[in-house]
C-alpha cells in the first residue's frame, strides 16, 4: 500500500438529465502505484473523463472515497484540493487550454508562478522542460503561432514543469493527426519514465493503450481490468 499514489474506493457519480438521474460510475475501485502507467479505455460517453476528473480532484464523487498520496480529497475544500493538485498532479487535456496571450514559455511557467516561485527560476525551469519536448526554438511563440502538435507538446511541458507524482491525460492525442498523435504519445511515455512519474491516460485508441503497463476498460459504469 505504501506505493499507492492515487486510490478510489467504491466511487459513484450520477448526473441529472431533465427529470432523470443517470448513473455514470457505479462503485469504481481503482489504484495506481508510483511510476506505473495505466490506460483507461471505453466508448464515448462511458464516463472516462468523469472518472479522470474525480481522480484529479476536479470534482468530488456522490459517494465513495478518493485518496491522493493518502490524503482524502473528500474532506478538502476547493482551495485545498487545488493546492493538492498543484503539488502532486499534472494534467494534459485533449484541447491544450493554453492561454493565447502568453508565449509557450510563459504558459509552461504558469503552474510554478501559481506556487509563488520566483519568476526567473520559473522561466528557467520552463526553458528546460520545453527543450525536453523539442521546442527550444519555439519558446517565445504564442499558441496561435504553433502547430497542433507543438501546442500539445507545450501542454505536456506545462504538466511536467512542477515534477508531478502523477500525470493525468484526457485524450491527449485525440485532436491530432495519426503521425502527430503517435509522436506525442511516445513523448508522454518517454517523459513519464524519465521523470519517474505515474501516468493515467484516458484514450479511445486501443493500439496506443497497449503501450501502458496496464489497461482498464470502463463499461456500464464499472472499471474492468483487461
Amino acid at each position: 500500500m505504501s506505493n499507492i499514489l492515487i486510490a478510489a474506493q467504491n466511487i459513484r457519480k450520477s448526473f441529472n438529465d431533465g427529470d432523470l438521474s443517470v448513473d455514470v460510475l457505479k462503485g469504481i475501485e481503482f489504484s495506481i502505484q508510483k511510476n506505473q502507467s495505466i490506460a483507461i479505455i471505453g466508448t464515448s460517453g462511458s464516463g472516462k473523463s468523469t472518472l479522470l476528473h474525480l481522480l484529479a480532484g476536479l470534482d468530488i464523487p456522490d459517494s465513495g472515497s478518493i485518496f491522493i498520496n493518502k490524503k482524502s480529497i473528500n474532506e478538502l475544500n476547493n482551495e485545498e484540493r487545488g493546492q493538492l493538485r498543484n503539488e502532486y498532479l499534472g494534467f494534459i487535456y485533449q484541447f491544450h487550454h493554453l492561454l493565447p496571450e502568453f508565449t509557450a514559455k510563459e504558459n509552461v511557467a504558469m503552474p510554478l508562478l501559481i506556487r509563488r516561485c520566483a519568476k526567473r527560476a520559473a522561466y528557467e525551469k520552463a526553458e528546460v522542460i520545453l527543450s525536453e519536448v523539442g521546442l527550444s526554438e519555439r519558446m517565445t511563440h504564442k499558441p496561435g503561432e504553433l502547430s497542433g502538435g507543438e501546442r500539445q507538446r507545450t501542454a505536456i511541458a506545462r504538466a511536467l514543469v512542477t515534477n508531478p507524482s502523477c500525470i493525468l491525460a484526457d485524450e491527449p492525442t485525440g485532436n491530432l493527426d495519426e503521425k502527430s498523435a503517435n509522436e506525442v504519445f511516445e513523448l508522454i511515455l518517454e517523459l513519464n519514465q524519465n521523470h519517474n512519474s505515474s501516468l493515467i491516460m484516458v484514450t479511445h485508441n486501443v493500439e496506443l493503450s497497449k503501450r501502458a503497463d496496464k489497461i482498464c476498460e470502463l463499461r456500464d459504469g464499472v472499471l474492468i481490468d483487461k
